[in-house]
């Protein structure tokens, strides 16, 4: 089967250009059309876990839909459990009807493109958690200054004309950053108490920015594969409708500027503990 590669991270953060970088070796497999978030491993999952009862029901799914050729609606197993039921929520069944389709996607994938070893994805947190544990997955933790990451989602609702990423309409700058760091609290623990191994990577969009070629070693080590510099350094085709800097290096420590003080003060207060470990500082 294709590892699945799967990255971590929150929106604003750098990915789509990691995406980018990964999309240079012919060994990883995934949709390269802008912004990479064709997320097929994803979809196989939410398909395993509905199967068997895992999400909600839809009110007009029933066992009678099954004999119509074309129900228009499927929904999980529709009938109560018996004895020998193949199908049953229980933990591990979800898991093994997600690893019969993964095998069969990973052997179409390699028909398509005998090379490929990897599939990656931009993956929700939820599904890296509950797959990562049950079959060999490589993951890649990608953080940025959340205090870079607040203008850049700031501006990037402004460009477009509506607000994302949780930011309620009428919301004040400060209420948001407040709810920013629950959200993203737990993940900076996590990674500034990071441990690296075969199967993990740390990655900051700071140093991927500043210093590159060191960041897409880092990735061919971890990967055991060549990333391609001739295509890295290709424009990413729409990435001007989503930059809100000038230029890369200058969305880095952009927050220093354009941001008010009191919002990188509870930033800090909020966050501080972590980032510092993560090696960012307060002024």
């Amino acid at each position: 089967m294709l590892t699945p590669v799967l990255l971590l991270t929150f929106g604003r953060c750098g990915s789509t250009y990691l995406m980018h970088i990964l999309a240079s070796a012919d060994t990883i497999h995934f949709g390269r059309a802008y912004p990479y978030e064709v997320r097929e491993l994803t979809y196989l999952y939410r398909l395993a876990k509905y199967t068997i009862g895992g999400l909600a029901r839809p009110s007009d799914w029933s066992a009678e839909k099954l004999i119509l050729p074309n129900p228009g609606v499927i929904g999980p197993y529709p009938y109560a459990a018996t004895e020998g039921s193949v199908f049953s929520a229980s933990d591990c069944a979800w898991f093994k009807l997600f690893k019969g389709m993964w095998q069969a996607y990973s052997e179409h994938a390699r028909e398509c493109s005998s090379g490929v070893r990897y599939y990656a994805e931009k993956s929700p947190h939820d599904v890296v958690r509950d797959i990562s544990p049950q079959m060999y997955t490589k993951n890649i933790f990608l953080v940025r200054d959340p205090r870079d990451e607040l203008v850049s989602i700031r501006e990037f609702n402004k460009k477009r004309g509506y607000n994302g990423f949780g930011w309620q309409p009428q919301e004040q700058e400060i209420a948001y950053a407040k709810r920013l760091c629950d959200m993203r609290r737990g993940f900076f623990q996590t990674c500034a108490d990071f441990v690296p191994s075969d199967r993990r990577l740390l990655l900051t969009y700071e140093k991927i920015i500043e210093n590159e070629e060191s960041q897409v070693t880092r990735l061919e080590e971890f990967l055991d594969t060549e990333l391609d510099r001739t295509k890295i350094h290709q424009a990413m085709p729409g990435s001007v409708r989503h930059a809100t800097a000038k230029s890369p290096e200058r969305s880095v420590r952009r927050w220093k500027n354009e941001l008010n003080a009191d919002v990188c003060d509870l930033i800090w207060n909020e966050l501080g503990d972590s980032m510092e470990k993560l090696g960012y500082r307060k002024t």
